[in-house]
């Protein structure tokens, strides 16, 4: 546990655990959120649409997990190729990129451009070209946990990110 780890290294969690947000444009609000939380605004990168590289080159192989909650189904699907290649730029060795997505949508969640592409099991083994991976399923199957290890995002293709849209439009069909 984090706590023995603490105890063993005779340090608090402050100082083994360092928390990073990352923002494509700069937003009060969040800013705030991040500060209330952690005491400070020193970890909230902005880092802007035009510049993606930015984030890459200031922060390779620094961290040991990436999580992405309840934000993928916000980004474009053009845009994951790049995204999957900068989380695994900045992720160490032997890291994990850990995707929460919330299956039931809360009331009042506008739709995006591209809908909700909330991405299930299936989905996830097509994008990552995955037979199984590890999965964690809270709430009655309503909040679900996606780990992948760094590897595995290097198999993100064009080609499978078509697959895995074709697939979650057949499971969308099929579940109406």
């Amino acid at each position: 546990s984090i706590n023995e780890i603490c105890q063993e290294k005779n340090q608090n969690i402050e100082d083994i655990i360092n928390y990073y947000a990352c923002d494509i444009e700069e937003n009060e609000y969040c800013k705030k959120i991040f500060e209330d939380i952690f005491g400070n605004r020193t970890n909230y990168i902005i880092t802007d649409e035009a510049h993606p590289n930015k984030l890459k080159e200031a922060y390779e192989n620094r961290f040991d997990i990436v999580l992405m909650c309840n934000v993928l189904h916000e980004i474009n699907p053009a845009c994951w190729l790049d995204v999957f290649s900068i989380i695994h730029s900045i992720l160490k060795e032997n890291a994990t990129l850990i995707i929460i997505e919330d299956h039931l949508i809360p009331y009042g969640e506008k739709a995006y451009d591209n809908g909700f592409l909330v991405f299930d099991e299936d989905e996830f083994k097509m994008l990552f070209t995955l037979d199984s991976y590890k999965v964690d399923s809270q709430k009655e199957g309503r909040l679900k946990a996606h780990f992948f290890e760094k590897d595995f995002l290097t198999n993100v293709s064009e080609t499978t990110i078509h697959s895995a849209l074709s697939s979650h439009l057949s499971n969308s069909i099929r579940h109406i």
